[in-house]
């Protein structure tokens, strides 16, 4: 989003084209993202609310941190550098163009975000 936001204002109008590549991986984190809190909401017990100085405070525990997590957040930061370098590069040349995701980065971050999801499934409540 940022790198879209930045392009558009150098460029001084929207831009005609998001790289293929670029949806497929906006995509996924959303459909990960909505997957990791419905595959939440159907383990969760009831949780009990109560009201403390006019704030609603949850009774549950916080999350836990494991390797999936780990995992999918450290190849997102890798993935999010080279596309920050790759954009960088591209306004420098006066280019005022949205990188491609790179065909490995998108199947490393796939397959984060499966690791995730399929660690998230056997996630018990506490």
């Amino acid at each position: 989003m940022g790198s879209y936001v930045a392009m558009t204002a150098i460029k001084g109008g929207f831009l005609d084209h998001i790289p293929e590549n670029t949806l497929i991986l906006m995509g996924m984190s959303g459909a990960s993202t909505s997957m990791a809190t419905i595959i939440r909401s159907n383990q969760e017990p009831e949780v009990k609310i109560r009201e403390e100085g006019g704030a609603f405070m949850s009774e549950s525990t916080p999350e836990k941190s494991s390797i999936a997590k780990i995992q999918m957040f450290a190849w997102s930061l890798v993935a999010l550098g080279i596309y920050i370098i790759l954009a960088a590069g591209n306004i420098a040349r006066g280019e005022p163009i949205l990188p491609n995701v790179d065909q490995a980065i998108l199947g490393l971050m796939g397959i984060g975000h499966g690791v995730y999801l399929a660690n998230k499934t056997q996630d018990k409540p506490s």
